[in-house]
């Protein structure tokens, strides 16, 4: 199944799908949910310019379609019953599939849950088959609500909770040059653009988990100046709680030299800053904000890791580790007190000592760390995730490379913010393939890391 934004073109094929479903409806005992004519061809066309309706296609074929609507919904504003709670919410309408495939419903479900925590569903009194499938998708009945014309519909909710996590990493102010290709030694190129921005693998990961549906918070160290006012004011506008990020006097915030060249690959020298301050009395006071079972995300762009992480597992925490930069820094008991790692292709290799390549190496790496979820990611041959017994890969979502700068961090928030709400490794690493491939299509760092509504409404070609 591959399910994307429908497309006028795809118009005629769905008002047949809408056919045959209200055949269907009669067939079972429900003549009246849709009637001769609904929805309508003109509530289609809507849908489709307003980028709510999708498809489910298999080799070209579109087998299913449904509309997948940001609330609020005026016909859901009351209900004889109550309503699982008030947080903003995405609404299933006019679902309908041609019947030549089983679990069609479950598809759907699955993929909305990748976007919204929140859903709603209403349907007929008459309409068994779809009252069964919400409850096996694990919506909760809610009570009844009335349409416009005063026709009454069960309504259902699910919901599911928001994590919390907490990332421990660098903040940096990132100064981009755009150039042809990377400088060779000894060589002066005149750079075609200058751009600073926010960024840091700690807060580009900070920006993506919450980006993805996350609680976040953020600890690090900025300097006390206008830059590092910069950079908090960058987590706070994106949903990220930096009340745990220290401000240190005289002190340079951590920043990154990064060339950009044409073809979107990037060369990066880091200067640490005010990242390699982290201290036994920072570390005790943010540990104090932790639960048992939040996640603690880290980098290799601050000091003090070790301490790090064993703070964090003495509060019941469960440590993700991305050792990137990889150096001397990066030892077995860094990554035997992780839970989850994240490494590219090239880390993966230099963790086995070069002794295999590609996902030869990461599974390697699984072999000699079991306990860990381990996802490697492979540039252009996409990811692969091992967790115990099960393999899982995602190929990319294809589209033209533009920075391939905040392309891992934006995977790797995205993975872990599917992870976090308990979705499948196939469903985590899908979203986070979906958010690197609008990531690598823009310019900057943290800038460039798409929200989920965008991924939601992103259109890729299969």
């Amino acid at each position: 199944m591959f399910i994307r934004p429908a497309v006028m073109e795809d118009l005629p094929r769905l008002m047949e799908i809408y056919a045959i479903a209200r055949d269907f409806m009669r067939s079972v005992g429900n003549p009246t949910q849709w009637g001769n004519t609904h929805p309508p061809r003109e509530s289609v066309e809507e849908d489709i310019r307003c980028g709510v309706c999708r498809v489910a296609e298999d080799d070209g074929r579109i087998y299913a379609v449904f509309a997948l609507i940001p609330g609020p919904d005026p016909t859901y504003s009351k209900i004889d019953g109550a309503w699982l709670n008030d947080r903003p919410y995405a609404v299933m309408h006019r679902v309908a599939t041609d019947g030549s495939r089983h679990g069609v419903m479950q598809e759907i479900i699955r993929y909305a849950g990748l976007f919204y925590d929140e859903l709603r569903i209403d349907t007929h009194r008459d309409n068994i088959v779809m009252q069964r499938a919400v409850l096996r998708g694990g919506f909760q009945y809610c009570g009844v609500i009335y349409l416009a014309n005063g026709d009454p519909r069960l309504a259902y909710q699910r919901s599911r909770e928001t994590p919390h996590c907490l990332c421990f990493g660098s903040l940096n102010m990132d100064h981009m040059y755009r150039v042809p290709a990377f400088l060779s030694p000894g060589e002066t190129l005149r750079s075609g653009s200058l751009t600073h921005v926010c960024g840091g693998k700690g807060l580009n990961q900070s920006i993506a988990a919450a980006s993805a549906g996350l609680n976040v918070a953020m600890a690090g160290n900025v300097g006390d100046n206008a830059e590092g006012e910069r950079l908090c004011a960058t987590l706070t506008a994106r949903g990220v709680d930096a009340s745990l990020v220290r401000r240190l006097p005289d002190t340079d915030c951590g920043h990154a030299i990064i060339q950009v060249a044409d073809n979107g690959e990037n060369a990066i020298l880091l200067f640490g800053g005010a990242n390699e301050r982290v201290d036994d009395e920072q570390i005790a006071a943010v540990m104090q904000e932790l639960r048992p079972g939040d996640l603690v995300i880290m980098q290799n762009e601050i000091n003090a890791l070790p301490e790090i992480m064993k703070a964090a597992h003495a509060c019941g925490a469960k440590i993700v580790f991305n050792p990137s930069p990889f150096n001397a820094r990066v030892t077995e008991n860094l990554i035997r007190s992780s839970d989850i790692l994240f490494v590219n292709e090239v880390e993966a290799a230099q963790l086995v000592n070069n002794e295999a390549e590609g996902e030869a190496a990461g599974a390697l790496l699984h072999a000699r760390w079991p306990h860990l979820l381990l996802v490697e990611t492979l540039g252009g041959d996409g990811a692969v995730a091992w967790l115990n017994d099960e393999v899982c890969h995602q190929p990319i979502f294809p589209v033209k490379a533009v920075d391939t700068t905040g392309a891992g961090d934006t995977f790797t928030g995205f993975f872990l913010g599917a992870w976090g709400r308990g979705m499948s490794l196939s469903d985590c690493l899908d979203l986070a393939a979906r958010a690197s491939a609008l990531c690598v299509s823009r310019m900057g760092t943290s800038s460039a890391i798409p929200t989920l509504t965008e991924v939601a409404h992103a259109r890729f070609a299969k």
